[in-house]
């Protein structure tokens, strides 16, 4: 008798875990076109499409080397430059990791005192925040990749001296990709 309700268990315990609903469960990951320059300014994209410039300047004079990338959109505006001395000629741009010679400004629209608008720094970068990585260079097609990223910080003094109000922006996980650069050599 044990033995029968023994495997009447059993069978009731079998019928029982075949008849729990099979979980699936399914996501979606959606993620944002990539542009060829883009960042996430204070945590929102920020990914302008159609006022962006990378120059790649030579001077054979002095054996520099200087990139400049800029974007503008939305009354915003990120512009960075990357200084490389005792460079060979050449339309290429050195792969590396740049902080201290590479220059960083964010700016946003406001109207100046004479009532036209102008792109003003929103403040000073952040020294040690400042990075970008040039991960690849195509010197045919004439297009950079890489990563960037910075804070821009705004203090504001009382006549006095003392602090009134500290402001900060964070342009983070910022990207170059084959980003078209355009090459040029200039005397002095």
């Amino acid at each position: 008798m044990k033995i029968k309700y023994t495997l009447l268990l059993v069978f009731c315990a079998f019928l029982i875990q075949s008849c729990k609903k099979d979980g699936v469960t399914a996501s979606t990951t959606t993620t944002a076109p990539i542009s060829a320059f883009q960042a996430y300014i204070d945590g929102t994209l920020w990914a302008p499409k159609d006022t962006l410039s990378a120059v790649v300047t030579y001077n054979p004079t002095t054996k520099t080397r200087v990139l400049t990338c800029s974007a503008t959109h939305a009354q915003e505006q990120v512009t960075m430059a990357i200084t490389n001395t005792n460079s060979a000629a050449g339309n290429n741009f050195p792969i590396g990791t740049y902080t201290s010679n590479a220059t960083f400004d964010y700016s946003t629209l406001q109207k100046n005192s004479s009532g036209a608008y102008v792109y003003t720094p929103f403040g000073t970068t952040k020294n040690g925040s400042q990075q970008i990585i040039i991960a690849s260079i195509d010197t045919v097609k004439k297009t950079l990749t890489g990563t960037f990223n910075f804070v821009s910080s705004n203090t504001i003094y009382d006549n006095s001296g003392n602090v009134v109000s500290i402001s900060v922006a964070q342009i983070a996980t910022g990207q170059l990709t084959t980003l078209p650069y355009t090459y040029k050599a200039v005397t002095n």
